[in-house]
């Protein structure tokens, strides 16, 4: 999809936009010799200046692209042609793939004795001859994997690949080696990390889970690498992942994405940054990895280039406070909770560990309480690192992250400095859509502590926090939307979140087809069990106000970006998700299962009536988009399913009294989510938004609603003035 921003007139015209022009074109210096051998879209009436289909013909793998465009404002003045953007197209079939995935033939989850077995890591050398004139590495591994080139990093990208339902599709990234390479030999590096692919419980570290939850480990660390290299004569060669490549077991001896790291820098001669060290005694060569139809990834699983902005480190925080414990044991301060992970600057005895547990609160004693983390005394998230003895050492982990504002540090040669132990704090590199700034402080400040609350959970996936859990749940995505979309430009990213849900949809032959489980990618699967909670009998598995962010958040989409391509590619999982919940309903006696209004002070708040104000908002947004896609019988279906809804929740939850009409139980979030949704009688609204002024008025002032009800609450009483 093109887009592009219009420059105010320098003439004083305030006519807006009326008409554009594109043209495309392998390069740019074609585009200005005005050949454009692509694309012309020639003269198009339209005021739109996003969400542009490219309509040439269909492009190749590894083709480039140049493009620029002209406009018309309504007084028929045309500007001049922009500034030609670029894009270039990546590996579009597997085909396209001569690299294998490789593994380590030496490795298993646990040793023998139950100890961690090191992660394996990953090294090719090669010899460049000549002037290179464009060098591109196509690279993904699993559970994740960091790329090095001669030992640095090949990009700031961290925490790669993106989640994705491994099965389904694994993402990777295309990094531009062009000026990196060096004339003679080269070394291409690969470490691995466990991630979200390797699920593994080991004693004496945090494990997230219970008795509702059952637990995956997808398969062994493995990685696949494609470095093509175009030289300036023309002629090209490929550095391509197979059992040429020598592997050896590396210095990260424990990952985990939930519990933490732990590196031990006298494995040095493991990592692979030098081309001697790749015939060492530790290394060997790498097996190619046996996939098939029931292994994750599959052997038919695509390989798709992530169109999310990466992660990235956003910034360096140095501790506001140090405060000795005794026994060599500091507690460090970040003045804030954000996530990221520790980066470690300093000297200390060969053998000697440093360890450091993060946490978001101190006790009343002024120890570290790692309650709100998940974390226990006897099994801890934490990260490790042994000194090698070498002078000055530097390190941070790889593959995970933690929520953090304080920070234990055990087992220092020194008392640290505010740079011996700093925070990188990591996020997606969404870019910012807006800014804010007002009068009041308050008001300031709850706007920076909402915007760390989204950077703390913006990772490839929106979690639900960024300790304990970190699952990227479908409801905390949908609940926030309306904020995020004001703060942040997410046009690439959400996208991806809602493919994401649309390949981990169950499918025929699976338990409960076309149910959408609260969480996508479904890492771990929750068994249907009802418990009894203050709010009625709930259900974790399903629940319409997060599934149903399939079809909500695309209408969102449109309604922010004029993005159609989202509804369209997904429109197909929408329709199965409705015709499930209507399955579950009619299974259920008109009473589907979830959560309700999910962890409100007020629990009096009906579950069907917040599970049936979603359900008719999905149906509603569903007919909406089905008449912006042209599907006319589909708008008849899915009206007629959201009118029968709203009457349905009109029978059930309105009711009146002596003071006027009120929903369910009176409570904020009865109300406001009746407000909100629209199915309250345009008779009956002053009535209602009086009622619900007058229970937050008898909470003074303060919010009673669940993660369901807040964002109904704040629009309700906004849009009643």
């Amino acid at each position: 999809m093109l887009a592009w921003k219009l420059d105010a007139p320098q003439d004083g015209r305030t006519s807006g936009p009326r008409a554009y022009e594109i043209r495309a074109a392998h390069t740019v210096a074609q585009l200005r010799r005005g050949i454009a051998d692509v694309w012309k879209s020639g003269k198009v009436d339209s005021s739109a200046t996003n969400n542009i289909a490219f309509a040439g013909d269909a492009l190749r793998s590894r083709e480039s692209v140049a493009w620029q465009v002209r406009v018309w404002d309504t007084d028929g003045h045309a500007s001049g042609w922009s500034s030609p953007a670029t894009w270039e197209m990546g590996l579009l079939n597997n085909s396209d793939w001569s690299a294998r995935w490789i593994e380590n033939a030496s490795y298993d989850y646990t040793r023998p004795d139950g100890s961690e077995t090191p992660l394996p890591v990953f090294g090719k050398s090669f010899t460049v001859h000549g002037r290179v004139a464009k060098a591109r590495l196509y690279m993904t591994g699993l559970g994740m994997y960091a790329s090095t080139l001669n030992g640095h990093a090949v990009s700031a990208n961290v925490l790669e690949p993106g989640q994705t339902t491994y099965s389904s599709e694994v993402d990777y990234r295309t990094y531009d080696l062009t000026d990196e390479l060096k004339t003679g030999t080269n070394v291409l590096g690969v470490e691995t990390g466990s991630g979200a692919y390797q699920r593994v419980k080991t004693a004496g570290h945090y494990f997230f889970g219970g008795s509702l939850e059952q637990y995956t480990v997808y398969g062994e660390p493995k990685a696949i690498a494609q470095l093509e290299i175009t030289y300036a004569d023309g002629h090209t060669e490929t550095v391509k992942s197979d059992t040429s490549w020598r592997t050896a077991l590396g210095p990260t001896t424990y990952s985990s994405w939930w519990s933490g790291e732990e590196f031990d820098a006298r494995r040095s001669a493991t990592s692979p940054t030098a081309a001697d060290k790749l015939g060492g005694s530790d290394w060997q060569n790498a097996s190619l990895a046996k996939l098939t139809s029931s292994t994750t990834p599959r052997d038919t699983t695509p390989l798709r280039a992530d169109q999310r902005p990466p992660v990235t480190v956003a910034q360096t925080v140095e501790p506001v406070s140090i405060t000795p414990r005794g026994n060599g044991s500091y507690i460090l301060d970040f003045g804030a909770n954000r996530s990221g992970w520790p980066t470690l600057n300093a000297s200390g005895r060969a053998g000697s560990t440093i360890t450091m547990t993060p946490a978001e609160l101190l006790k009343s004693d002024g120890s570290l309480d790692v309650s709100s983390t998940g974390a226990t005394a006897t099994n801890k998230i934490a990260y490790r690192y042994t000194m090698s003895g070498k002078g000055t050492e530097t390190w941070h982990p790889q593959f995970t992250y933690s929520g953090f504002r304080y920070l234990q540090v055990d087992g220092l040669s020194a008392a640290p400095r505010p740079d011996t132990v700093t925070m990188k704090v990591v996020h997606a590199s969404n870019p910012p859509a807006s800014t804010f700034d007002s009068s009041s402080e308050l008001i300031n400040g709850i706007h920076t502590i909402t915007l760390r609350a989204m950077q703390s959970n913006m990772m490839s996936v929106l979690t639900d926090c960024p300790d304990r859990e970190k699952g990227p749940y479908t409801g905390d995505n949908l609940h926030n939307l309306d904020a995020l979309l004001t703060d942040y430009d997410l046009s690439s990213y959400e996208p991806q979140l809602v493919r994401n849900m649309a390949t981990a949809q169950r499918q025929p032959g699976d338990a409960s087809p076309g149910l959408i489980a609260n969480i996508a990618p479904e890492f771990h699967r929750v068994a249907p069990v009802k418990l009894e909670y203050p709010q009625g009998t709930i259900e974790f598995l399903d629940e319409v106000n997060w599934g149903s962010a399939v079809i909500r958040i695309p209408w969102q989409l449109y309604q922010t970006y004029g993005d159609t391509r989202t509804m369209t590619l997904y429109y197909d999982s929408m329709v199965k998700w409705l015709d499930y919940e209507a399955a579950n309903k009619a299974a259920n006696k008109g009473d589907i299962p979830g959560l309700g209004d999910w962890s409100a002070t007020d629990n009096t708040t009906p579950m069907q009536l917040a599970i049936l104000a979603g359900y008719y908002t999905a149906a509603n947004d569903m007919a909406k988009t089905a008449k912006v896609l042209g599907k006319s019988a589909d708008v008849i279906k899915y009206t007629a399913l959201a009118g029968q809804l709203a009457d349905e929740f009109t029978g059930k939850f309105r009711h009146e009294d002596s003071t006027g009409v009120y929903y369910g139980s009176d409570s904020e979030a009865s109300n406001a989510m009746a407000l909100d949704a629209g199915l309250v009688a345009a008779s009956d609204r002053a009535q209602v938004l009086a009622r619900l002024v007058a229970s937050v008025r008898a909470s003074d002032n303060h919010i009673t609603t669940g993660s369901v009800g807040l964002g109904p609450l704040l629009r309700a009483l906004q849009d009643g003035g």
